[in-house]
């Protein structure tokens, strides 16, 4: 696990505070899950929740970002973007 890293909401207050302007970004998260099943849609959904911690939680701030892709960005009205 990463050591001294801030919390996600902790991140996102900051980011709102910054800038009088609201964002909704859409994000796709990279990671990988090995089974033997054949059929992802039949990977048990804990096993999936697993994996994406898994890997969430051993990444550094670069690593993060460069598994994370933005697909999407709305501007959003102030009482709909907290969080």
């Amino acid at each position: 696990m990463v050591k001294n890293a801030k919390s996600v909401s902790e991140l996102i207050k900051e980011e709102a505070v910054s800038n009088n302007m609201k964002y909704n970004h859409a994000f796709d998260f990279a990671y990988e899950v090995a089974t033997d099943i054949e059929d992802p849609d039949k990977i048990d959904p804990e096993v999936l929740r697993a994996a994406c911690i898994k890997r969430m939680q051993t990444m550094d701030a670069k690593e993060i970002h460069e598994a994370c892709e933005c697909f999407d960005t709305l501007n959003v009205e102030e009482d709909q973007g907290k969080v």
